[in-house]
């Protein structure tokens, strides 16, 4: 009986510690902090419905837009999730985009809701985001839900490359007033 014990206790550690750690989840940043789901009155304003539980960031790199590739599907997705009971949209949209690309951002203006009812917001990556390196594998910590990121040129995308087909009207609205992340190749050739 202590055997079987220590033999369950030996294969427990060993699974648990093969999974790879998930660092810390930065604070989220968004253009409201005060009320995150209160969202900066500009013509680009969408209202978000009472109801809306899902949330996602467009990360726009020049004309491309940044997308995941979803571990069971193996379809694009926008990269996004559920929000937790007390957490603002903007946060969920913050926490989850991490969580699927390890990209840091800041949620600024919710522009669209998609068919599933996912709110996407306009989000600006963190100057780390070089456009040379797509697409590539997803964080070791993210390979839950997305097995890879990608640019794509959403004039360029069809519905039945993405998880949602009903998603690429939305994504495509979004995308034309999401103000464009500076890639980091652009900071270093202003830099030298």
């Amino acid at each position: 009986m202590l055997f079987r014990l220590i033999w369950i206790v030996f294969i427990l550690v060993i699974v648990v510690g093969c999974y790879p750690a998930h660092p810390n989840l930065p604070h989220c940043r968004t253009q409201t902090p005060e009320n995150a789901n209160t969202q900066v009155v500009s013509k680009n304003t969408f209202n978000i419905p009472v109801d809306a539980k899902y949330a996602g960031c467009l990360i726009r790199l020049d004309q491309r837009v940044l997308l995941i590739s979803h571990r069971i599907s193996d379809r694009l997705d926008i990269p996004g999730g559920m929000a937790q009971p007390t957490e603002a949209l903007a946060c969920a949209a913050h926490r989850e985009t991490f969580a699927e690309t390890g990209i840091n951002v800041e949620v600024r203006d919710a522009l669209q809701q998609t068919a599933n009812g996912m709110v996407i917001f306009a989000c600006v990556a963190d100057n780390v985001v070089n456009p040379t390196f797509f697409p590539r594998t997803a964080p070791s910590f993210a390979q839950y839900e997305a097995s890879e990121l990608h640019l794509h040129d959403p004039y360029l995308l069809d519905k039945d490359m993405l998880r949602f087909a009903d998603d690429l009207i939305p994504l495509r609205d979004a995308f034309v007033i999401t103000p464009s992340s500076i890639p980091v190749t652009q900071i270093n050739s202003v830099s030298e």
